[in-house]
């Protein structure tokens, strides 16, 4: 079971690859910004290509579609978006944000950066092209800061679960302990009598507060009746699962080393919230959606949604009653959601009649689940029977 989930998250990070293979850098190129193919057609002809020319790409679907950049959490890979790119990439021309684990950007870089990729875009073409700012987690803090720039180029904004909340988080505090531990890893790094099988503290520790904090009860769930419905038969099963497990605690510590998550962590995060924070908030004028799930155990997303809807003019909220902190799971279609003219991310004129949509069938099940189910439990009849036999 452990290197059942060690291997789905590995091929999520690997599917992440194929799709994005040209790319746009920023900043010595450890910004990269790559776009998106909807189509094994798209991939082969830009396989090649060094350098993306943005007409090339959006000759691609003739100018028709509307561009959406994602920027991703403190992964900086998007791994929580990862279910979505097939489903944007058809409806958007998609652009999507990595950066290298050893690139040392402050938060200005990050936000010039986008800034300066949005204003190259708009400039390498005559065409009037509508642009969609999308930033979740950390993405989302980063979003803002970029659109106070250049919103007279960008079309709307979706925030999802954005860290600008994070300085209302104990996250801060955990930082030294963190610190510290990055520096006994380098004093135990020199230390050739240790096994180099044993995970180390910080993947360890990171590992188990991700466990904590990302899940929501759905996803947990999942994970649980996963390990719990595949037997441990002998000692060969432990000894694959405990590989299996080394080996998850791995990921962590090579896509996120802990002196770049201390970094990111101390110049993004920290400094962010600062800026965005000391920044007027309502001098955005585009139009905002923010993404809420509601369960998100990493941050007070719930409460700072609220708290944006008062800030921001020209936004609405859509908010996802049993989701945490990776909502963008199978359970959400985010084209769906950008798309829909009620959550205003594009110009125009809803009318309830004419442009109503009926909820898909894996949205109705969900309300189904999280309203109408409770209440079978609570006040259903039950039968029963009372004869012995």
């Amino acid at each position: 079971p452990a290197s059942t989930i060690v291997n789905q998250v590995r091929s999520m990070y690997e599917e992440l690859e194929p799709c994005c293979l040209t790319g746009v850098g920023y900043n010595n190129n450890s910004i990269q910004f790559s776009h998106v193919f909807s189509s094994m057609n798209e991939r082969d002809n830009f396989a090649s290509t060094k350098q993306v020319v943005f007409d090339q790409v959006a000759s691609t679907h003739n100018y028709t579609k509307p561009v959406l950049i994602y920027l991703p959490g403190l992964d900086a890979a998007g791994i929580s978006a990862q279910s979505q790119l097939d489903s944007l990439s058809k409806s958007f021309e998609l652009w999507r944000m990595t950066v290298d684990t050893n690139d040392r950007s402050s938060f200005l870089d990050l936000t010039n950066s986008v800034s300066f990729f949005v204003q190259d875009l708009v400039s390498s073409s005559s065409e009037n092209r509508t642009i969609i700012l999308v930033g979740e987690s950390f993405g989302g803090l980063l979003a803002p800061s970029v659109a106070l720039r250049v919103q007279d180029k960008l079309a709307g904004l979706v925030l999802i679960n954005p860290a600008t909340s994070f300085d209302q988080t104990p996250w801060t505090s955990i930082l030294p302990v963190l610190a510290s531990i990055s520096t006994e890893e380098e004093q135990s790094s020199m230390d050739t009598m240790r096994s180099p099988r044993l995970p180390t503290p910080y993947s360890v520790l990171g590992g188990f507060l991700l466990g904590l904090t990302i899940p929501d009860r759905n996803q947990f769930g999942k994970i649980v009746d996963l390990i719990r419905n595949v037997p441990i038969r002998n000692s060969q099963d432990i000894s694959d699962t405990y590989m299996s497990l080394l080996d998850g605690f791995g990921i962590l510590q090579h896509r996120i080393p802990a002196a770049t998550l201390i970094h990111r962590i101390k110049s993004w995060l920290v400094v962010g919230t600062q800026v965005i924070n000391s920044k007027r908030l309502s001098e955005l004028r585009i139009n905002t959606l923010v993404i809420a799930g509601n369960e998100d155990k990493m941050l007070p997303t719930k409460q700072e949604a609220i708290r944006l809807l008062t800030l921001i003019p020209n936004c609405t909220k859509v908010e996802f009653i049993s989701s945490g902190h990776f909502t963008l799971d199978d359970r959400v279609n985010l084209t769906e959601i950008i798309l829909d003219e009620r959550n205003n991310i594009f110009p125009g004129n809803y009318d309830p009649i004419v442009d109503w949509k009926p909820p898909s069938r894996a949205y109705t099940q969900q309300r189904i689940e999280e309203k109408v189910q409770p209440l079978r439990s609570l006040f259903g009849p039950v039968f029963f029977s009372t004869d012995s036999k």
